[in-house]
């Protein structure tokens, strides 16, 4: 599990965040630094449990990015986290994002009816990888 250290937890649930874990939001946009002026963040929120947490980025001042976008984009939890700070860039650049193979719903489905199915049977299951003998 790889670690990214420079994105801040905001509450007092989540330590550190991980490039695996499962994106809910991710977002970007202007907000005031006090002190500093105007800079764009980052804010993803995680779920954990029952609860939602979020991690801050400061990615620099908004004229270090005058051409982009404010990013808002829900995922649901199928991204995980570097996952989803490379949808984030594209989106920022202006790209649109690049999609995940597509699943093949009805096979899965078939594939598992066939797996109930013999198990209920007890017959055996064998295949390239694997053989399982019942009695």
């Amino acid at each position: 599990m790889g670690a990214t250290s420079d994105l801040l937890p905001r509450d007092n649930v989540s330590n550190l965040l991980t490039t695996d874990e499962r994106v809910e939001w991710i977002l970007e946009g202007g907000r005031e630094k006090p002190g500093f002026g105007l800079h764009r963040y980052q804010r993803i929120l995680v779920r954990r449990g029952q609860m939602m947490c979020e991690f801050l980025k400061d990615l620099g001042p908004v004229f270090m990015f005058p051409n982009a976008a404010p990013v808002q984009a829900w995922l649901g939890g199928e991204y995980s986290v570097g996952e989803a700070m490379e949808i984030a860039e594209r989106l920022r650049e202006g790209k649109p994002p690049e999609d995940k193979e597509p699943v093949n719903l009805m096979q899965k489905y078939f594939e598992q009816a066939d797996e109930l199915n013999a198990l209920r049977a007890h017959r055996s299951v064998s295949g390239p990888l694997l053989t399982i003998e019942r009695k």
